[in-house]
């Protein structure tokens, strides 16, 4: 049996006692469940792509939910309840991407509490970061309508009241990227950077500052997160400080092979 395979088995042990779940019970398939059992039928139709990308999923939010578990117990509490509560894949989405923004934020050793409406309220009030996801529904997607399901998110939360120059929007895009792919089309993170850069520097968001994320796997079977950060010309200087020490700027070549379908 591979290394990986031995890997994902005990990355699901610890998922299941970190969140207190049971996976593949009875009734309605949870997420997470969902994606513990593709692991184990991709690996049986020797569909060793597809299984590994699975498993970083899989791996990666076990190892953010050990980051939230050092850093404050009670935080992995609320997380855990919130799990527990998820219908959907939307609902999961949305959890996922405060579970990852969580992490970062723990390891970094900034101040920060979990809120509501803005989802993290960092150094007592001095900066937040709103969390979502973009979801492309269509199995035939194309670059103008991918482009537009971006935008739209943003514009969405740009109307809510946490809107301003001290808040961040943190998105997970992962399913975007896959649908870029998908296409075909050079949709490349420059174009999608500039657009949103647009739409900033004209005040049609008052975001200080936006983020995509996504999962990705690289060549050598490795997965890791990544995000696409722009910042407003009037984000708040409290904001900036905080987002160079968790989120600091910098790209770098993945040697992407695959994105998945989804976070």
């Amino acid at each position: 049996m591979d290394h990986a395979f031995l890997t994902a088995c005990a990355c699901i042990v610890q998922l299941s006692e970190l969140l207190n779940m049971r996976f593949g019970s009875a009734g309605k398939p949870h997420p997470i469940s969902t994606s513990t059992q593709r692991i184990f039928a991709y690996h049986n139709k020797h569909d060793y792509e597809q299984r590994d990308l699975e498993i970083g999923k899989v791996c990666m939010l076990t190892m953010h939910l050990r980051d939230i578990q050092t850093h404050d117990s009670e935080l992995l509490a609320h997380f855990r309840k919130r799990a527990h509560r998820v219908r959907n894949w939307e609902e999961y989405f949305g959890w996922r991407m405060e579970v990852n923004v969580a992490a970062t934020l723990s390891r970094s050793g900034v101040r920060f509490c979990k809120s509501e409406s803005p989802d993290f309220t960092l150094n007592d009030g001095e900066a937040f970061i709103e969390c979502g996801s973009i979801h492309y529904s269509s199995t035939r997607p194309k670059g103008e309508t991918i482009i537009r399901k971006v935008l739209q998110a943003i514009q969405a939360k740009s109307r809510k009241p946490y809107c301003q120059e001290a808040a961040a929007l943190a998105l997970d895009a992962t399913n975007i990227y896959w649908a870029i792919k998908k296409t075909g089309d050079a949709i490349q993170n420059t174009e999608l950077r500039q657009l949103i850069q647009v739409l900033l520097d004209n005040g049609d968001s008052a975001f200080g500052s936006v983020m995509l994320f996504g999962y990705f796997m690289r060549l050598d079977h490795t997965f890791e997160s990544d995000y696409l950060r722009i910042d407003s010309p009037q984000i708040a200087s409290s904001l900036k400080a905080l987002l160079n020490r968790c989120f600091p700027w910098g790209e770098h070549s993945t040697g992407v092979a695959w994105s998945p379908h989804q976070g």
